[in-house]
């Protein structure tokens, strides 16, 4: 049996007892477990990757795609009022550049319904859940559990 994953997408984020390779080998045992750990990140452009170094355990292992892309930023706002109006913004520039296709994605369904509603009236805005059944182009929120 191979089991591939990575731990740092887990849904048990909050346990990792419970998302870890010690979880497989106790079910399996030592003598027919092994583990490789692939550093090299297909998925994201590089600055992306670089930015994540801080952000997640072992980061710093990552080793990026020379893929371009901008380079990302952490901003520090003043409440939630000013975090819709920052991401309202942020939604038209990438419009304004071309992006047909825009995913805002929040940690839980929750979160994105809460998100939805702040900004239904301030941009043309999906909300993307579980029983959703076609993509179409447009902004799209989601929670990260129900990614794009």
């Amino acid at each position: 049996m191979t089991v591939l994953g990575d731990w740092n997408q887990s849904i048990f984020i909050h346990d990792k007892a419970s998302a870890s390779i010690g979880t497989l080998n106790s079910l399996y045992g030592d003598k027919v477990t092994e583990t490789f750990i692939l550093t090299r990140s297909y998925r994201s452009a590089r600055q992306i990757v670089e930015f994540t170094h801080a952000l997640i355990e072992g980061g710093e292992t990552i080793e990026p795609f020379n893929r371009e892309g901008k380079k990302a930023t952490l901003k520090q706002l003043a409440d939630t009022t000013e975090l819709v109006c920052k991401v309202a913004e942020s939604v038209q520039d990438f419009q304004v550049e071309g992006y047909r296709t825009i995913a805002v994605i929040c940690k839980t369904a929750n979160e994105s319904k809460e998100a939805y509603e702040a900004l239904k009236d301030m941009i043309k805005v999906r909300l993307i859940g579980k029983e959703t059944d076609s993509f179409q182009a447009g902004i799209l929120l989601s929670s990260q559990r129900n990614r794009i």
